[in-house]
């Protein structure tokens, strides 16, 4: 058959392909063998045609057309020809960086922090908002929602039950629904009761998840039947730090709540990843347990409810179903409001403030990696100044212009894979540093991880880099005749004005880039410092907060639970180093929040579309204010009276005291709120009996014209609280002696959380310091490449310019008139980079604007402000090579002309 026979050749030349590759000497070595062979073979035959000795050689010679030309004939029909070529670029390239180990340094280092920065800010937007998650059909899942318009707001809460269940039940653009909750248990190990976080999870999730436990089983349809749903898996730490990874633990039971949980499996650790990882960012689970169903298909706890899309089945049209099933709700009277089913992907439903932020960063490394690249580009162009005359004689030798680029290029490749290997171990400890220092106040990025996504992404940039900083003054030799490389055409800067006008546009390109990320970097920190700059309202320093849930078993009714917070407020009022110490059902910057309006007895109700429907409410102890400070600006505070008698008073925020009593008629009168999801069964008249100033309830940025009220945490308590202390010294060391006092109160009861209220507040800026900080470095690492690519195009100009400046030094001229005009060039490329990175960053200011907190993206003096700066440290690179130039001897110049 033909093609067997086409197949053996085929096989045979492989053979010998790589036999020549892995035995090169060996080959060479039979084919010179071979050909003396056949030499003599022909010279043997002149002989014998009567051809004296001499003329016989020649004309064997000749036969073969020279032994050289002959061994290349062969060595081409083997087909090694590239190959061969592409080893001896790798070892040329090797030896010319070895020569000049400075230039490779610097190289290296330079890509090394422009492909690490990209790479580790590219993890986080592959891990965060690309990746889908970690399991099969992990991209077709979502999580649903409803949605409704309340008070001028939209307003996304989770799914009732009557709308899970039709959901479930009806819907066939989904072939798999879940549903998962937050939950916490106490858990009491040995003598010291704790608190553990868990999750109760539908059946349906972890096979969603793809999950297969380490030991025992998942759930079962059976476990989520109420009543049965006692049933528990733990997680892969948990079972290895408190039941020494013994296999045998499934069956035990555990006191949960005080109430009985059996074991039956344990959960591998990739499970924290994929929570961390999709919609939740929560903290590590430790515990799973079982969500009960309702007989409908629904759950009754209103939890979030995730489902999978059937394959070819689009978001929109899943979500076109769904309103059709809700509109069949509200007719038959299920649901009374006009709720609106939503959907939202993985990345969708991460923080849209850490999502803008991250892709601002991602566009500022990838500056700092084009000004790397435009760096090394003009570092190639002063070195390849200096082979001039080696690509010269290879041209001239016949050595085609693709085969010198060729070359130039394969070292760039060299230097870019090397410092792509330095800039992937930056970005692991970038990755692991930001995760560390910033985790806790933004869990999102626990799930940034480095895999093989990401090393294929930094591999391309290895090779992109390469192209981009080798070809530019690779092709300079493309337009370069070899006859004007050997005439030194670069002997002065006169003499290669192509060239002059290359290095300047790669100054002005670099300066460009620069002050777009150092205005970017300005902008955010100016932020980000507006917003440490905000008053909170009361006094956060030295504040300790004690989480607490008392359970329902020991603490059932309001007798109970005021008598426990009582003994506990008193015992930790003894310690020495307590200034002050009260309860409530919230502090700052955590506190309950609740859509609606006011009423104010003797008006209608108020309409005012300044006004946010958003409340904020708390429920305090009377030496609330005081503890916190927060000052009391009109009439007082709650009395002991408030704890027996039926009066609501409620203390409001100055604000909107100010707003609805302007001639200051607030305390005294009465209002109502009302909820929009009631609004036939308002809040009793509430006595206004105080006036306080304002607190940013949630965060540093909050709004300030929010209404905020109070009302005493005796009318209603729940069992929910916190224990606020004022401190004299640092409140984490004060963690251990409360926690001893309120252990003698109760030995049981768990501490959920205890922490400084200034850690916590701050903690609400985390974001706002990750895009600042984080931007800031990268502009520096950009400035830093800016200045020396600055400094060195001026050092370049002077070191070629040494001779022409000595001569006209010789003849009279003046050196501050030379070093201008050396000097002067580069600045005014300077200048120009300035104005077009005013002009980029003009019309990019819309992507970070926002990220600002009363900080306009166009902002005079920050814009002013790295202007200046940019300029300065510009002309600070410019002293040295300025005073080399100056210093420049006119006898030496003369000697060397």
């Amino acid at each position: 058959m033909i093609w067997r026979h086409r197949f053996r050749l085929w096989l045979r030349n492989l053979r010998l392909r790589v036999r020549f590759i892995f035995r090169k000497a060996a080959v060479e070595e039979e084919l010179e063998e071979e050909l003396q062979f056949h030499l003599e073979q022909e010279f043997e035959k002149n002989l014998r045609a009567g051809m004296d000795p001499r003329e016989a050689r020649r004309q064997a010679l000749l036969s073969f057309g020279g032994t050289e030309r002959h061994k290349e004939q062969v060595r081409d029909a083997r087909g090694v020809r590239p190959i061969e070529d592409l080893v001896q670029d790798l070892r040329h390239a090797a030896r010319q960086l070895g020569k000049r180990p400075g230039f490779a340094f610097v190289a290296v280092l330079t890509l090394a922090l422009g492909i690490g920065a990209n790479t580790a800010i590219f993890s986080l937007v592959n891990s965060l908002i690309l990746k889908p998650l970690p399991f099969e059909g992990g991209d077709r899942l979502v999580q649903l929602w409803r949605r409704g318009e309340q008070l001028g707001r939209t307003v996304s809460l989770t799914p009732t039950r009557e709308m899970a269940a039709a959901w479930r039940r009806e819907s066939q653009a989904f072939d798999a629904f879940a549903a998962f909750d937050e939950v916490e248990f106490l858990y009491v190990d040995g003598e010291e009761p704790r608190t553990l976080s868990a999750a109760a999870v539908s059946p349906e999730l972890l096979t969603l998840f793809s999950v297969a436990p380490v030991v025992g089983r998942l759930f079962s349809a059976d476990d989520a039947v109420p009543g049965r749903n006692h049933v528990l898996l733990l997680s892969e730490s948990l079972w290895r730090t408190r039941f020494g990874a013994d296999p045998n633990v499934v069956g035990r039971s555990i006191r949960l709540d005080e109430e009985p949980y059996q074991i039956v499996g344990v959960l591998p650790g990739r499970i924290r990843r994929i929570f961390e990882g999709g919609f939740f960012a929560t903290e590590p689970k430790e515990l799973w347990t079982a969500l009960p169903a309702e007989p409908d298909g629904g759950w009754s706890s209103e939890p979030y409810v995730l489902a999978r899309l059937r394959p070819n089945v689009s978001e929109a049209e899943a979500l076109a179903e769904l309103e059709v099933i809700q509109a069949q709700l509200q007719y038959q009277g299920v649901d009374a409001f006009d709720w609106r089913p939503q959907i939202i992907a993985p990345a969708d439903a991460l923080n849209a403030d850490l999502r803008t932020g991250l892709w601002v960063l991602f566009g500022g490394v990838a500056f700092v990696l084009f000004i790397a690249c435009v760096n090394i580009s003009n570092l190639l162009l002063a070195r390849n100044l200096q082979r001039e005359h080696e690509f010269a004689v290879r041209r001239s030798l016949g050595a085609g212009w693709f085969r010198v680029i060729r070359q130039l290029l394969t070292e760039s490749l060299i230097l870019s894979l090397v410092g792509a290997a330095l800039g992937l171990f930056l970005a692991v400890g970038l990755i692991h540093a930001v995760a560390g220092s910033l985790g806790s106040g933004i869990p999102e990025l626990r799930a940034a991880r480095v895999d093989s996504v990401v090393l294929v992404f930094t591999a391309g940039l290895a090779f992109l880099t390469a192209s981009v900083f080798g070809l530019v003054p690779a092709l300079r030799i493309r337009t370069t005749a070899p006859a004007e490389l050997l005439k030194g055409g670069g002997r002065g800067e006169k003499g290669m004005p192509r060239q002059t006008l290359l290095r300047n546009g790669l100054v002005v390109t670099e300066v460009a880039l620069a002050l777009v990320l150092l205005l970017g970097a300005g902008l955010l920190v100016n932020s980000f410092q507006q917003l440490l700059r905000v008053d909170p309202g009361f006094e956060a320093a030295n504040l300790l907060a004690v989480d607490m849930i008392l359970p329902e078993t020991r603490y059932p009714d309001r007798v109970a639970r005021l008598a426990f917070w009582d003994d506990a407020v008193g015992r930790v009022k003894q310690l020495p180093q307590v200034r002050a110490v009260t309860w409530a059902r919230a502090v700052p910057p955590q506190l309950p929040a609740a859509l609606g309006t006011v009423v104010i007895e003797g008006r209608e109700e108020l309409d005012d579309p300044d006004a946010n429907p958003v409340h904020v409410g708390n429920w305090v102890s009377r030496e609330y204010f005081e503890t916190i400070g927060l000052p009391v600006r009109q009439g007082r505070t709650f009395s002991d009276e408030n704890r027996v008698d039926f009066a609501t008073p409620v203390i409001i925020n100055r604000t909107v005291a100010e707003r609805y009593w302007p001639d200051g008629g607030a305390v005294g009168s009465r209002i109502q709120l009302q909820s929009p999801f009631n609004p036939d069964r308002p809040s009793p008249w509430l006595d206004i009996v105080g006036v306080v100033d304002d607190v940013k309830a949630w965060w540093l940025g909050d709004d300030p014209d929010r209404f905020q009220f109070y009302m005493p945490v005796t009318q209603i308590v729940r069992a929910g609280g916190v224990l606020i202390v004022r401190t004299a010294g640092d409140p984490e060391e004060m963690v251990p002696l409360v926690q001893e006092q309120i252990w003698t109160v109760d030995p049981l009861l768990p501490i959920q959380e205890a922490y400084p209220v200034q850690d916590r507040l701050m903690g609400t800026v985390a974001r706002n310091r990750f895009n600042a900080l984080l931007m800031s470095s990268f502009a520096a690492v950009g400035l830093f490449l800016a200045v020396i690519g600055v400094f060195g195009t001026i050092s370049l100009a002077v070191g070629q310019r040494t001779r022409e400046i000595g001569v006209r030094i010789a003849l009279g001229a003046n050196r501050a008139a030379i070093v201008r005009t050396v000097v002067g060039r580069t600045m005014w490329a300077t200048g120009i980079g300035i104005l077009l990175g005013l002009a980029l960053a003009l019309a990019l200011n819309r992507f970070i604007q926002s990220l600002l907190f009363q900080v306009r993206a166009t902002d005079p003096a920050t814009c002013l402000g790295v202007v200046a700066v940019l300029g300065t440290v510009a002309g600070l690179a410019c002293v040295l090579p300025s005073r080399k130039a100056m210093a420049v001897d006119p006898r030496e110049a003369l000697s060397e002309e």
